[in-house]
């Protein structure tokens, strides 16, 4: 954890600070982990030369809610690479970069951080809300590429994203791994209003969930978790091979679920065993653990780790 924080705070130092940021909690610093570490275990497959003898031209990635590109962690003032830049600044790399953010300050501040990180311009900042403009985006990726390898990565504040976004995506890309931002108190929160009749809320549920959005609120009534039956939905859309991480604040409080999941290859997508590295490394991280090795790093206490 200490080296992979240290990549993360080495991300942050590549841009400048005085601009717009992300603020959150240490905790994120684990979901940008798992950008950074994935990404790079991704492309280390995507952009192999074997890849070009069995038709593929391209690795790409592909941020729905990229933000303004750099994270400030409240908890310790730290600045870290948002989750483009962790993608961006993996030791593999990627061709080319799709990136959507709703806020036109944000997306503005976000392109010149990528200019720094990829000074060849092979990236692309829409500033469009990503369920809007996900059609324009794919057009973008096939204009470059015939036959890409996509890596999507979703990370939504709560329910903002649509299923058929994503279904979009799928469609599109036969090869398309999926890392996804799952709040599963926030899905049980808005199902709890639909049980006490609060309409209001039903369209973004059914956005959400998709057609069988009645059929999740029964499932939920019945005991099955959010984070599970997404992972089933991915599923549906062929990406079988994952797992699904918990993100935690402190202690068993889970703020919200990683999920990543592929494809399964001929060659047994051997790779995906990364998601399953990550949830066996966060099993007994938390924010403080986060927190307090941010502290160590910058010799700002001296205290037990844990």
């Amino acid at each position: 954890m200490r080296e992979r924080l240290q990549i993360l705070l080495d991300i942050g130092k590549k841009v400048p600070n005085e601009d717009l940021t992300n603020d959150y909690g240490s905790y994120t610093a684990m979901k940008l982990i798992s950008v950074n570490y994935y990404s790079a275990v991704f492309s280390g497959v995507a952009r192999h030369p074997n890849r070009k003898l069995e038709g593929f031209d391209g690795a790409v990635y592909i941020d729905l809610f990229a933000g303004a590109g750099l994270v400030k962690l409240s908890d310790t003032g730290d600045y870290v690479g948002g989750s483009t830049l962790c993608a961006l600044s993996n030791s593999k790399g990627f061709d080319f970069c799709v990136a959507i953010e709703k806020s036109k300050e944000r997306a503005s501040v976000l392109e010149k951080r990528l200019s720094i990180i990829s000074p060849d311009g092979q990236f692309r900042v829409i500033n469009d809300d990503c369920n809007e403009c996900i059609d324009q985006a794919i057009s973008i990726i096939k204009e470059k590429y015939q036959k890409p390898i996509v890596l999507a990565f979703v990370d939504p504040e709560g329910m903002e994203i649509r299923w058929n976004t994503l279904k979009k995506l799928s469609d599109a890309f036969f090869s398309c791994d999926f890392m996804i931002n799952v709040s599963s108190s926030g899905s049980l929160r808005v199902a709890g209003k639909l049980k006490k009749g609060m309409d209001e809320v039903k369209e973004t549920f059914s956005d959400y969930w998709g057609e069988d959005a009645e059929v999740v609120l029964s499932e939920f009534a019945e005991g099955k978790t959010p984070e599970t039956k997404y992972g089933e939905k991915i599923g549906t859309l062929g990406r079988r091979v994952g797992d699904i991480i918990p993100i935690r604040d402190n202690g068993n409080n889970i703020v919200y679920y990683l999920l990543g999941y592929t494809r399964m290859t001929a060659g047994g997508s051997q790779y995906a065993s990364a998601f399953k590295t990550l949830n066996d490394r966060f099993r007994n991280m938390d924010r403080t653990a986060v927190t307090n090795i941010l502290n160590h790093i910058n010799a700002r206490g001296t205290g037990p780790l844990f």
